[in-house]
């Protein structure tokens, strides 16, 4: 990949967007402590969306396999400090060994809060967005959700 971290609006439209906010897990609680499984639902390795952005990047040479693939809800009052996926990276065992990149596709824009960050840039968010970057390097974080849940598709590549 020949930029670090690459960035694309409107890469799904509105209503592929809301396509998958119907299945995303809705008003989850408020706060850090509510548990993974209530915020996170698995996609299918053939899934419509994977194949899509595998798509889209052969048009720039970049050839990736998914690993795996969610939507996630970051409800109010959750965030995500600064860190990168994989062993020997984390303070903890994240099961990202063999992962390399990260997408990430916008699924709204109607909270507050939640902007993505690294130690060179801050996105808030738009609805329909891609991104991808290498999560085993780029330490990464997302600011705390103040108002309304913040719902994305992401998506670990294979190194």
């Amino acid at each position: 990949m020949s930029k670090s971290f690459f960035i694309q609006e409107e890469f799904l439209s509105n209503s592929e967007c809301q396509f998958y906010l119907n299945k995303a897990h809705k008003n989850v609680g408020v706060g850090p402590k509510i548990s993974w499984e209530k915020r996170i639902y698995k996609l299918q390795p053939n899934d419509f969306i994977i194949n899509k952005v595998q798509s889209f990047f052969k048009d720039f040479n970049i050839f990736l396999k998914a690993v795996d693939a969610s939507i996630t809800t970051w409800n109010v009052g959750t965030w995500s400090n600064l860190h990168v996926h994989g062993k020997g990276n984390t303070a903890y065992d994240d099961m990202r060994h063999n992962t390399k990149y990260n997408s990430i596709i916008y699924l709204n824009n109607n909270f507050e809060g939640g902007e993505f960050y690294t130690d060179n840039i801050t996105i808030k968010p738009k609805k329909g967005t891609l991104t991808l970057f290498d999560g085993s390097k780029i330490f990464h974080g997302i600011k705390e959700i103040k108002k309304e849940e913040r719902y994305i598709i992401i998506i670990w590549w294979e190194r």
